[in-house]
C-alpha cells in the first residue's frame, strides 16, 4: 500500500482487513524484527473498523515489507482460518504487506 499516493483511489493509501460478521478481532501489523506497530480489535457493525496508514508513534514507518496477523471469530463461533496464498496450498492467518514510500 501507499500511503502518500497522489492519485484518487483512497483503497491504496491504507491497510484494513475486510470482514462481516465477526464476533471477535484481532489484527496486528509487525517489522522486521517482530516489533508490534500497530493493532486494533476494534468492531464496527461486526466489521474491522480501524486501519493502518503506515505509522508507528505519529512517525512515518520506512518502505518496507511489514507482517500482518489476523485471529478472528464469526458471530457462529467459527474461527477464521485464514487465507490460501498458492494453488493449492494452506491457509494462513498471517501473511505480509508492502509498504511504499
Amino acid at each position: 500500500f501507499a500511503p502518500d499516493f497522489g492519485g484518487g483511489n483512497e483503497l491504496v493509501k491504507i491497510w484494513q482487513p475486510i470482514g462481516i460478521g465477526l464476533r471477535t478481532y484481532r489484527a496486528q501489523i509487525f517489522n522486521t524484527w517482530g516489533e508490534l506497530l500497530w493493532e486494533s480489535t476494534k468492531l464496527e457493525d461486526t466489521k474491522p473498523a480501524e486501519f493502518w496508514d503506515g505509522t508507528y508513534h505519529e512517525k512515518l514507518c520506512p518502505q518496507d515489507v511489514y507482517v500482518w496477523k489476523i485471529d478472528a471469530v464469526f458471530m457462529d463461533g467459527v474461527r477464521w482460518d485464514g487465507m490460501t496464498y498458492e494453488l493449492g496450498g494452506k491457509k494462513k492467518t498471517i501473511g505480509s504487506i508492502t509498504l511504499v514510500r
